[in-house]
């Protein structure tokens, strides 16, 4: 971008140059959603918040100068930009919503790409193109009873220090287990809408996604909107500080080379057993099963039967999978423990 003053050029920015190629590229070829996704991610990662007004006698600096020029060049008013420079104040959807939209920007990108370099020799490596394509597959591709990643934009725009687990249970009598952002016990017990982050069938599978999608980690706090059934606040603080150190969230980039070339394996496996149900039970009446897999990918199982499928996976490979389990607090844990533990024939490591 050139910046001009009093008619001669102050400055000359490379940067904003390819950027003005880009959005002239888009302008031609584009979808007008793909232009301004890619103004509103200029403007974020910019960090320089033109709603802040500059101190008395302060010059605005060379990134003040070239964003303010690009805001007045794009009509946007000053609620558009106040709205932007304000994240925190953002609803938890409003800010999946922004990355949902670059995600979809990045695939058709992706696509695209990838149409036109069909029609030409490859210039990859066969095995970089297998690593690329498994790594694309871990990230997007939907499996049954695969935890699905959360498309983000930004690492540190969906983490919460607070969140609230609320279940409501259907005429049918299946519970369906939601989460809230920030303590929403506090606020007259108001459940807000916009706040809320997702929703799963168990208490067990959300809080699984949660972690895994890096929504929440050891250092945050978790509510129970008012004890429901079996499952208290401390069991869901218990589940949370074992899936972050055994089970946590997995930066798809960092896939080492050699396991993303090699079969898919499970790498470790952690059977939760008698979650939801009474307390007062003294013998096995549920058991859910989380695996991982050295292609970055988490799975979710329930049934009495599940470790019994995936016996070969669990034993005769080697290296062999670590294997976990735990039982909530009670005055049964203990029994239940002995009970799961003869009837399995792998070595558990028993998490309390």
């Amino acid at each position: 971008m050139v910046l001009r003053r009093r008619g001669r050029v102050a400055d000359i920015d490379p940067y904003a140059l390819m950027f003005n190629e880009l959005i002239t590229h888009y302008k031609a070829n584009g979808q007008p959603e793909d232009i301004e996704i890619l103004q509103q991610c200029l403007y974020l990662k910019c960090a320089c918040p033109l709603s802040q007004p500059l101190f008395e006698g302060e010059k605005p600096n060379f990134k003040r100068r070239i964003l303010g020029s690009y805001a007045r060049q794009w009509g946007w008013s000053r609620k558009q930009i106040l709205h932007l420079d304000n994240q925190q104040d953002w609803t938890f959807s409003e800010r999946v919503q922004l990355s949902r939209r670059v995600h979809s920007f990045l695939l058709k990108c992706y696509r695209r790409i990838s149409k036109e370099l069909s029609d030409h020799q490859q210039v990859m490596d066969e095995k970089d193109m297998t690593v690329l394509g498994r790594r694309l597959s871990t990230y997007y591709a939907k499996k049954e009873d695969k935890i699905e990643f959360l498309r983000r934009a930004f690492d540190e725009s969906l983490y919460c220090n607070k969140i609230t687990i609320a279940m409501r249970q259907l005429k049918n009598g299946d519970e369906v287990w939601s989460a809230y952002a920030g303590d929403l016990l506090s606020k007259s017990g108001i459940i807000d809408e916009a706040q809320k982050i997702s929703q799963a069938p168990s208490a067990i599978a959300l809080m699984v996604w949660l972690v895994s999608s890096k929504i929440i980690d050891t250092s945050s706090k978790v509510y129970l909107d008012y004890n429901y059934g079996e499952v208290s606040e401390l069991d869901l603080n218990d589940l949370l500080k074992h899936l972050c150190k055994y089970f946590p969230p997995v930066r798809v980039s960092s896939l080492p080379r050699n396991d993303l070339l090699a079969p898919e394996r499970i790498t470790a496996c952690f059977a939760i057993v008698n979650f939801p149900t009474l307390r007062q039970k003294a013998t096995v009446e549920d058991v859910a099963v989380i695996y991982k897999t050295s292609w970055g990918e988490t799975f979710l199982k329930f049934g009495n039967d599940v470790l019994d499928t995936l016996w070969y996976d669990l034993q005769e490979v080697s290296p062999k999978p670590v294997c976990y389990v735990m039982v909530p607090r009670g005055n049964q844990q203990s029994r239940i423990l002995g009970e799961f533990l003869e009837s399995n024939d792998l070595n558990f490591n028993v998490l309390y």
